[in-house]
């Protein structure tokens, strides 16, 4: 068995927040933890994981896919977090909207480590727009 801790949870998936974890870490963390081949994973909420491997790889998944997400909702205008929120978060109740932008948040301080996007005064941007828009 592993402790997992906040890593994963029994139910749902954890949200990465800038002041609290890193998008690029927590998914090298996830990798890792696989690479252990544990048979049951302990997390800090919710009951044991009895699938370690099929949940790391969900979860891993899980924030690829937002992150394929929000850079697909980047255009070369800058786009508030709210603004993205709106676009890659329409299907979740507005009601966890506010979680929905720090993690939106956390994966765009990712994408912009990367190059991939960029920060301006109004808002994020693809990185390639970055120089337009002034």
């Amino acid at each position: 068995s592993m402790i997992a801790g906040d890593m994963v949870a029994g139910i749902g998936t954890i949200i990465v927040e800038k002041t609290d974890g890193d998008v690029q870490l927590y998914l090298e963390s996830l990798r890792a933890m696989s690479e252990r081949n544990a048979r049951r994973l302990l997390p800090a909420h919710g009951p044991s994981i009895e699938d370690p491997r099929e949940r790391l790889a969900f979860y891993i998944k899980h924030r690829l896919d937002r992150e394929a997400q929000i850079f697909a909702a980047l255009s070369g205008e800058p786009q508030t977090l709210d603004e993205l929120v709106a676009v890659v978060y329409a299907a979740t109740p507005k009601t966890q909207w506010v979680f929905a932008r720090y993690a939106l948040e956390a994966h765009l301080i990712k994408l912009v480590r990367e190059g991939r996007a960029a920060e301006h005064a109004n808002g994020y941007l693809r990185e390639r727009d970055a120089c337009s828009a002034g």
